[in-house]
């Protein structure tokens, strides 16, 4: 058996782009072999308030979270056996410690190999974990798994042995987020969205989008207000938080997929563009090259604004080529199936 201890998000509680989704879809698909279990948001949406988020914080941290994780830890006690891969799906989560679980599993469970999914980019990490914590944590452990190759590389420099290191890369829900290669057309003028905000560079994206006064931006902002930030620019749409069903609307009204990123680790975003049938504009860092190339992607050094803006300007003057891209994003999309995540997860596995 293969148990996945997720979490969830409010705000993306049941979108297809989210791990506790491929959890779950994981499960159904394989229930004799794939078991999910989750931890619910006992957060919620965080309040503004200084001291009543610091309120909810111990409440949540010395009761609601780890009331849920002795739970697990009992189940898996009592289920588990030394022929099952555990997979802690949120660690190195500082604000759900899957830590305290880990040390527990140690000690007390029977399984073949426990693993723990990093999902946070190498600044933020190194912001979190000093070189004690971080020793604790990667040593509660047998795998430490990732979504791209720099975060492998990453966790190599911080002293984790190459062999207890695994890049799964990311999957995209190709049913949900499905453009028919039939039905691939190029608006005129070519229509630009920005996504994502995770380790996103938006003085970059502000500058590129003042340098381009004759092309139409949609950004994304999803919790932040970008409003006053971009106030002088009258060539864009701000997009509050909105439901999944609407981002994939604006998705498939779009023709180009920027990504102003300072890194990226495996990014949701870039997988359903590319689902969506989207060219892609990426900053050249992080793992970004793990999932485009130069079929799909024109690819901009992250410290140069012109990069963007002739990249922009490359695909509105060859439409060809742009139809090229947004076809090899489909194609390559489709590669990135659940079933493709569930065979590497079938091969975990590490000698202890």
């Amino acid at each position: 058996m293969i148990y996945l201890v997720c979490q969830d998000w409010s705000n993306t509680t049941n979108n297809h782009a989210g791990i506790k989704y491929l959890c779950k879809e994981l499960e159904k698909r394989h229930r004799d072999d794939v078991k999910c279990i989750i931890i619910k948001d006992y957060y919620g949406i965080p309040p503004k308030n200084p001291i009543l988020f610091r309120l909810k914080q111990i409440y949540v941290t010395n009761y609601a979270y780890k009331r849920r994780l002795n739970e697990i830890g009992k189940y898996l006690r009592r289920n588990s056996t030394k022929n099952d891969t555990i997979i802690l799906m949120e660690y190195l989560e500082k604000l759900f410690p899957q830590y305290t679980l880990a040390k527990y599993i140690k000690k007390y469970v029977s399984y073949k190999v426990l693993c723990g999914l990093a999902h946070k980019v190498p600044a933020e990490l190194n912001n979190a974990f000093g070189d004690a914590l971080f020793k604790k944590w990667q040593e509660s452990v047998d795998l430490l798994l990732t979504l791209g190759t720099s975060l492998s590389n990453y966790l190599v420099t911080r002293g984790v042995p190459q062999n207890r290191v695994r890049t799964l890369f990311h999957y995209v829900d190709s049913t949900y987020y499905r453009k028919n290669p039939d039905k691939v057309d190029i608006h005129t003028p070519v229509r630009v969205i920005a996504m994502g905000n995770q380790a996103r560079n938006v003085d970059l994206l502000k500058k590129i989008v003042k340098a381009n006064p004759n092309v139409h931006f949609t950004i994304c902002q999803g919790v932040q207000d970008l409003s006053l930030y971009f106030k002088d620019c009258d060539n864009i749409s701000l997009i509050p938080f909105v439901p999944e069903d609407e981002l994939r609307k604006k998705m498939a009204e779009s023709d180009i997929s920027i990504n102003v990123m300072q890194d990226t680790i495996g990014s949701n975003v870039i997988v359903t563009s590319m689902a969506m049938g989207l060219a892609m504009i990426c900053s050249d860092v992080g793992s970004i090259r793990d999932y485009c190339n130069e079929s799909n992607c024109i690819f901009c050094k992250n410290d140069n604004p012109d990069d963007f803006s002739k990249a922009i300007a490359e695909y509105e003057a060859d439409t060809k080529m742009l139809f090229s891209h947004k076809m090899e994003s489909i194609r390559i999309a489709q590669s990135l199936s659940f079933e493709r995540f569930y065979e590497l997860l079938k091969q975990l596995n590490i000698n202890k």
